[in-house]
């Protein structure tokens, strides 16, 4: 048929469907346009993370993974030792601060002394009250407390007494003694009281006093004098005083 008396729609199904190229050999090299969307698209995959690597790398990274190794713990002879070391020194140390703290915190208001002689106790009580007053910062501020009232009220003639100690009560006095020795023992409460003086012209007046208490116990070593029958002589005798308070004493008719 001629060509030019062909049907239209032969014409247009002919002009519609272009030929197929023609197939590439095995190792033929890509197409220029191919080869850029490839190295593209390889380029993409290395810029990604190793989740995104080609297909073919897997293998290779995978052979190449750094697995964390585990913690080894190594204790050796030499460094127990320096351990145990630092830690007798630590209990050392905590041990003596301990004590330190324990010595501070004895009760100031206790005091134990020892002779060979007999003590003068009411002069020993005046003495260790005194001292307290001066140099206890507790009992220095309830003594100020307790002196405030009456100074305030004196104005300018104020003054107060010395102390003085009156034995008050006497729970135990005992002694034991037999060819050998003997032995005494005393327990007494003393009062230990200061007049407040509030002065005016040509004279004063006491209102008010400043009353301690103090606990006494004296124990007392004796031996056989050898040059009096019946007699014994101090060896040793041991004085604990404690204060117990300011205490509040009042005058009431029986």
């Amino acid at each position: 048929m001629d060509p030019q008396h062909r049907p239209t729609s032969q014409i247009l199904t002919q002009s519609q469907s272009p030929p197929s190229p023609a197939p590439l050999p095995p190792h033929a090299p890509l197409p220029s346009h191919s080869r850029e969307a490839a190295s593209s698209n390889h380029a993409l995959e290395r810029t990604a993370s190793a989740v995104t690597a080609p297909t073919g790398l897997h293998r290779h990274l995978s052979t190449h993974r750094q697995v964390p190794r585990p913690l080894r713990l190594s204790l050796s002879l030499r460094s127990f030792g320096t351990a145990t070391r630092t830690m007798r020194t630590t209990i050392f140390l905590f041990t003596f601060l301990g004590l330190f703290i324990v010595a501070r915190a004895s009760d100031p208001k206790t005091v134990t002394k020892t002779s060979k002689r007999l003590f003068d106790i009411p002069k020993e009580v005046v003495g260790f009250v005194e001292r307290l007053v001066e140099t206890n910062p507790n009992i220095s501020a309830k003594y100020a407390q307790l002196i405030t009232p009456t100074e305030d009220e004196a104005g300018g003639h104020f003054d107060v007494g010395p102390f003085v100690a009156i034995e008050w009560l006497v729970p135990e006095a005992s002694g034991n003694f037999d060819d050998s020795g003997g032995t005494r023992d005393y327990k007494g409460v003393f009062l230990v009281r200061r007049q407040l003086r509030s002065g005016f012209h040509r004279g004063y007046s006491v209102e008010d006093n400043v009353v301690a208490r103090v606990t006494v116990n004296e124990h007392q070593d004796l031996k056989p004098n050898p040059k009096k029958d019946g007699d014994f002589i101090l060896t040793h005798t041991k004085l604990t005083l404690h204060f117990d308070g300011f205490v509040s004493v009042k005058l009431n008719p029986k």
